[in-house]
């Protein structure tokens, strides 16, 4: 392949993925300069200038007026890169982020499919985030990565970012082939059901694995991903756990891309959460404060921070074999609440380890006396 002859004889430490993103402004940016590239990658411009001269030998540019690819060169790259069918202006289109709710009215089925997600668990985590949080989600992972012919590993998936990326893909490609692939890992098998439902009604590449996480994941999947996104659990164990299970499933390369959400936390937490990250080999490539927004989510006050990290040389999981601790917020403070139904007055205590474990479960089965669906939480001195 070009572009491998092309990484081998610069020799540049950013290896192949940064001849991908350097090709990918080639195709969205005609004409385009030296210094232009070097801002866009965060490359020295003698190493622009190199890549130029290599991609120039092979006559992939021409450099009349700024650096363009020339037509064998486009021809090259996108058969090369996996990106035969992806539409340029589409592709430019999803990365403006002032156009995120006319992107959205342009897949209309997105707002059926997220308004009919299963409901939150809440004693597994869940708070679902607002669908144009998953879009931004999405826009940030093709915006910092090219992703375009990757596999990624979604750890948890209650936000639904597979089905988002897969409609976003679809958009860009035209509804044409493309080669990037999804895999979902999750215990929650409402989640899992409904993705496969949305995968064989809209022919989504998705694949969707039930497994819970406190176990260790089958071999075979191993070293196997380019990228991984999760948003786990709100305790350090949960963060712990879940980033040791995705880095398992990275491939065993430098500067691969995982993308994080979690809740924000006191300074004392965020020490802790930034020396797991260096001890785990882990790099904080950027934080976007406040980026996530979700419905309801009184424990995360609406809002969480987005993390991109890259993985080093040194990259590692910090927790290996099966894992037997508690893990989920309810678990480690767990709390019991009393309930009054709105109808008849009735008192129910939801709690862990009570009938009713959280007050979603209640009302989906509704009061057992009258029927009814409709609770008031009762104040700390009614209790």
């Amino acid at each position: 392949m070009i572009l491998k002859e092309i990484t081998n004889n610069v020799r540049i430490k950013e290896g192949y993925a940064a001849i991908e993103k350097y090709c990918l402004l080639l195709l969205c940016y005609p004409n385009c300069s030296v210094k232009f590239l070097s801002n866009q990658l965060s490359l020295p411009i003698p190493l622009i200038s190199a890549i130029k001269n290599e991609c120039k030998k092979r006559g992939l540019i021409e450099t009349n007026k700024g650096i363009s690819l020339t037509k064998n060169g486009e021809k090259i790259i996108r058969e090369e890169l996996g990106l035969e069918n992806l539409i340029i202006e589409r592709y430019l289109e999803m990365l403006d982020t002032t156009k995120t709710n006319q992107l959205l009215l342009k897949i209309p089925v997105l707002h059926d499919i997220f308004q009919n997600r299963p409901s939150a668990d809440v004693t597994l985590d869940q708070s679902k985030c607002e669908i144009n949080t998953a879009l931004k989600r999405v826009i940030f992972m093709l915006e910092n990565e090219f992703l375009l012919n990757k596999k990624i590993a979604c750890i948890g998936d209650d936000d639904l970012i597979s089905v988002m990326f897969c409609f976003i893909l679809k958009y860009i490609f035209g509804g044409k082939k493309h080669y990037c692939y999804i895999t979902v890992f999750d215990k929650d098998i409402r989640i899992i059901d409904y993705i496969r439902k949305i995968v064989d009604q809209y022919c989504l590449s998705i694949t969707c694995i039930v497994h819970c996480l406190e176990n260790t994941i089958d071999a075979k999947y191993l070293a196997q991903f380019d990228c991984f996104t999760s948003d786990p659990p709100y305790t350090l164990a949960g963060l712990e756990l879940f980033l040791s299970r995705g880095i398992e499933l990275l491939k065993r390369e430098r500067l691969l891309s995982i993308f994080l959400s979690y809740a924000r936390k006191t300074i004392t937490d965020l020490y802790a959460i930034q020396t797991y990250f260096l001890r785990s080999g882990l790099l904080i490539h950027a934080i976007e404060r406040n980026f996530n927004r979700y419905e309801g989510a009184q424990i995360l006050g609406g809002v969480s921070d987005y993390y991109h990290l890259l993985t080093t040389d040194k990259a590692s999981s910090s927790m290996i074999g099966e894992y037997h601790e508690l893990l989920y917020t309810r678990q480690q403070n767990p709390k019991i609440r009393r309930y009054r139904c709105k109808s008849c007055k009735k008192i129910y205590k939801i709690g862990e380890n009570k009938t009713y474990k959280t007050i979603e479960v209640l009302k989906n089965q509704g009061c057992p006396i009258c029927g009814k669906e409709k609770f008031i939480l009762l104040k700390q001195k009614e209790r």
